[in-house]
């Protein structure tokens, strides 16, 4: 089928396709719908012949599964047993429904194309080849033919001797550019195929319903619509000053998933969930935090208020300027030593500064004040040290000197004398405050009570 347009129209010249129905009026470049009416498709309709019981006239018009409703029974094509019907005469629309006047019998075979209703404002090539048509004479035994215009798959039409082949059937067309009879065309026999080149219709500003595209499509003006469906993985070509990285104003309560977010502000009312980590080269400010997991310092300008859990120091240092003021209970842990000091002379102050022995002493011992990286090391020069260690008393038991990290440093110790004797029962308490002076160098000041 093809349209056959006047071959030197006028301007403004309309002219009608009497197999269609529809109107066309040429601008002085194109031809153009003239009827102005909503459209669709070329649409291949379901086959309804397993319902052909020579009885039933009325079967309802589905595209996939889907109701149809045609404007006219002009828009559509219909084939029966590889007859082309006359619309009106052989059968009628109504709504989504086609009427036969003669009920068709079972087995009878069943195509039919939705044509679309005229398109508004559609230009068509000036050639009028909507369709494209190619006859064939065969003058032997032919059974591949070649459609020189090439085809869009499932767009092919194949008739012989005036009547339609059922594709797949009767015909195969898989290559876009020939098909092949089951049963071979032989001398004498007329063989037409007719292609629809769908992508031939392009508009300048009508309104396409339920427009598929299988290819590619070029819009020159500005293209408007209210949702897009889809990632947007397969865009390409957008502006990286456009689409690509502005927001456009973005509003409302959409989930937006990005790679990187950048923002030169932002201002959150309502609650911001992460589930893996935060980086911020910069500043952080933030308040009423619930946890704080920092691997750099934190630094508080307006103070710290703990109302509930303490501060708990696993590692490092606590540096403390300014002053340190303490309310309510002052706390420290004491290392309970099941044993003499005689016995467990290390004194390691990773343990704590207090150090309780609760075995009776019998001899002299020498306390050896040391941690898993050194005194010296955790010490700087100028700084003090307090370390208290507590005997079960005993009078053969008692120091005189100490150790640092294993080497010998004097006591000096309150009244200036040495201990010479332990106490002859309860606990002696050792107060040593160490000062280191210099590199491995210590004043030790020391004490030695009795308590009982």
């Amino acid at each position: 089928m093809a349209l056959n347009f006047p071959d030197s129209p006028s301007l403004n010249q309309v002219y009608t396709d009497t197999t269609s129905g529809f109107s066309y009026q040429w601008d002085g470049v194109v031809w153009k719908s003239y009827t102005p009416s909503s459209s669709s498709q070329i649409l291949i309709l379901d086959d309804i012949s397993g319902s052909f019981n020579g009885s039933t006239l009325t079967f309802p018009i589905t595209v996939n599964g889907s109701s149809i409703t045609p404007a006219n029974a002009q828009q559509l094509r219909i084939v029966l047993g590889g007859i082309v019907q006359e619309p009106i005469t052989d059968y009628v629309v109504s709504g989504s429904n086609i009427g036969f006047t003669t009920p068709p019998t079972g087995g009878l075979s069943f195509s039919g194309v939705s044509l679309g209703p005229a398109i508004p404002a559609v230009g068509v090539a000036s050639t009028g080849t909507v369709y494209v048509r190619q006859q064939y004479s065969p003058t032997g035994v032919q059974t591949s033919f070649t459609f020189n215009s090439g085809y869009t798959l499932g767009f092919l039409d194949v008739y012989q001797n005036g009547a339609k082949l059922v594709s797949g059937d009767d015909y195969t067309a898989t290559d876009e550019s020939t098909f092949d009879l089951t049963t071979p065309a032989q001398n004498g026999d007329d063989v037409e195929a007719v292609g629809f080149l769908i992508s031939q219709l392009y508009s300048f500003n009508g309104v396409l319903n339920n427009l598929v595209v299988s290819g590619n499509a070029t819009v020159g003006g500005i293209l408007t619509a209210t949702s897009f469906v889809g990632d947007g993985s397969g865009i390409t070509g957008i502006s990286s000053v456009s689409f690509a990285t502005t927001s456009f104003g973005l509003s409302g309560t959409p989930n937006v998933v990005v790679g990187v977010l950048t923002a030169s502000s932002a201002s959150i009312t309502g609650n911001v969930t992460v589930d893996g980590n935060v980086s911020v080269a910069g500043t952080l400010t933030y308040e009423d935090v619930t946890n704080v997991d920092s691997i750099g310092l934190i630094t508080a300008r307006s103070g710290v208020v703990v109302v509930g859990g303490g501060i708990s120091v696993t590692s490092g240092v606590s540096t403390i300027s300014g002053g340190l003021d303490l309310s309510n209970l002052l706390r420290e842990g004491v290392n309970i030593v099941a044993g003499k000091l005689s016995d467990n002379p290390n004194i390691n102050v990773d343990n704590g500064m207090v150090h309780f022995f609760t075995t009776t002493e019998t001899t002299t011992s020498t306390p050896n004040i040391t941690s898993s990286v050194g005194i010296n090391t955790q010490m700087a020069v100028g700084e003090t040290s307090a370390v208290t260690i507590i005997t079960t008393a005993a009078a053969a038991g008692y120091s005189t000197c100490i150790n640092i990290d294993g080497s010998y440093n004097d006591v000096k110790w309150l009244g200036g004398t040495d201990p010479s004797t332990g106490g002859s029962s309860g606990n002696d308490v050792y107060s040593l405050q160490i000062i280191k002076t210099a590199s491995a160098t210590y004043t030790v000041l020391g004490s030695l009570n009795n308590f009982a």
